[in-house]
């Protein structure tokens, strides 16, 4: 997808997409880049609550229960109050907002790692200036499968997707917003590793293309690398979107029980794991 910082403008991208859900047919869960429904394009621009997004909670719940299909929002910024009364900084979460059938939405993960680099051919960036990060991976359980949660930058720390390994979730959600610098040498890389290491599914779909300012106030555009991906437990590339182009993209793919078997049955990871978690040198 290619959001921009215009809610009404998303929020309409959002339905199309879903539309051709629908019209394609037996959808049981289909998962949204990071930044769908607001991507903060300028400087000193506030994020909006989704948390407070009524109208829209109830227009995406109508459509799950009447396709029987969940819809996973990657990252939207949500109030801390929805997950921590402890937090005062006033600053929101990048929350993965979950909608299913027969429950209201949730928020199963809030981003652990903020991304606060200064990275060669793109200014500076500081996650930690709008955003507070979330405290610890969660798996969300659905019809029978586990799905171990993490967030764009998430990818880069091995660590977290260990934790998820040893808990032998079937999936990965994976939302992203990559820049082209870091995308172009490091997206596929990244992502088929941890499914590897993981031996589970990885979707991660992401932002791509030119993000222009609906506000007017910004005459530079965003650009993300884009390339959602879905990768099976072997490391294999089932299916991929295009490359710094944007617009709307949908990749549709069958996860099968039978192939994460298979996979850790030929290499039996959780049998020689030695190292404990925390283990230091």
């Amino acid at each position: 997808m290619t959001s921009v910082n215009g809610v009404d403008s998303n929020e309409s991208t959002i339905r199309a997409a879903l539309q051709e859900i629908a019209k394609h047919g037996g959808v049981q869960l289909a998962v949204f880049p990071e930044n769908v429904w607001f991507l903060r394009l300028v400087d000193g621009e506030g994020l909006p609550d989704f948390s407070m997004a009524n109208r829209f909670h109830q227009e995406i719940q109508a459509w799950v229960e009447a396709n029987d299909c969940a819809v996973v929002f990657g990252a939207v910024p949500v109030a801390q109050a929805l997950n921590s009364s402890e937090d005062v900084s006033g600053k929101p979460y990048a929350a993965t907002a979950v909608f299913e059938p027969g429950r209201s939405w949730h928020v199963p993960y809030t981003k652990l790692h903020l991304f606060d680099v200064d990275v060669a051919g793109h200014k500076p960036v500081r996650e930690s200036d709008h955003l507070v990060g979330g405290s610890e991976p969660k798996v969300w359980n659905y019809r029978g499968w586990k799905f171990g949660c993490a967030i764009c930058y998430d990818v880069r720390f091995a660590e977290l997707f260990s934790v998820y390994a040893r808990a032998e979730v079937d999936a990965l959600f994976l939302p992203s917003a990559f820049l082209v610098p870091t995308g172009r040498q490091h997206w596929e890389i990244l992502v088929r590793a941890r499914a590897i290491e993981s031996q589970a599914y990885m979707l991660a779909p992401a932002q791509s293309g030119d993000h222009a300012d609906q506000t007017g106030r910004n005459a530079t555009v965003r650009k993300t690398y884009g390339r959602s991906m879905v990768i099976d437990p072997w490391g294999r590339i089932l299916e991929a979107a295009q490359v710094e182009r944007s617009g709307t993209e949908i990749l549709y793919a069958e996860l099968h029980r039978e192939e994460i078997e298979k996979v850790r049955k030929q290499i039996p990871m959780r049998d020689h794991r030695r190292l404990k978690l925390g283990s230091e040198v």
